[in-house]
């Protein structure tokens, strides 16, 4: 179904704030959209949230990694509900620290990359398919020697 573009336009207030949380800080909403805003260093995702707490929107902007790699490891969307805790920057490493959950009526299971995958059975092979010759075995390499060096690799 096609956005109501013109709607949206002539409801936006502006941009909302951006959530600049100090250590501790938790933040829990719902995610209204997905935006792209610009910085000196480049195009950032920005999530802009409906805060439960004031009912005002809030902007993340998910310039940092960890923040990022956690919103897409969540596979967060508009309608989610999520909550997000800034847990300062790392003593040693100095990286900003994030702690985000995601609440949703029908999360997504699926395959996410990282599963041990069973080997698929092999195909069945009949013995014979109408008008052809019952297939023939496949002959097995046999490696007999290594070559003791790379002097013999033909590569």
């Amino acid at each position: 179904m096609a956005r109501n573009l013109r709607g949206e336009l002539e409801d936006w207030q502006g941009y909302a704030p951006s959530w600049r949380p100090d250590e501790g800080d938790v933040l829990v909403g719902v995610v209204q959209e997905f935006t792209v805003g610009s910085t000196s260093w480049g195009d950032v995702n920005v999530c802009t949230l409906l805060d439960e707490e004031t009912d005002e929107q809030i902007a993340v902007w998910l310039s940092s990694t960890v923040l990022l790699s956690e919103f897409t490891k969540l596979d967060v969307k508009p309608g989610d509900r999520v909550g997000i805790r800034y847990d300062g920057k790392h003593p040693e490493k100095r990286y900003h620290r994030y702690v985000v959950r995601v609440d949703r009526d029908d999360p997504e299971l699926r395959p996410r990359g990282g599963e041990i995958q069973a080997e698929a059975a092999p195909a069945a092979v009949p013995d014979t398919l109408p008008g052809l010759d019952k297939p023939k075995a496949a002959k097995k390499a046999v490696v007999t020697a290594v070559p003791d060096d790379d002097e013999e690799i033909p590569f």
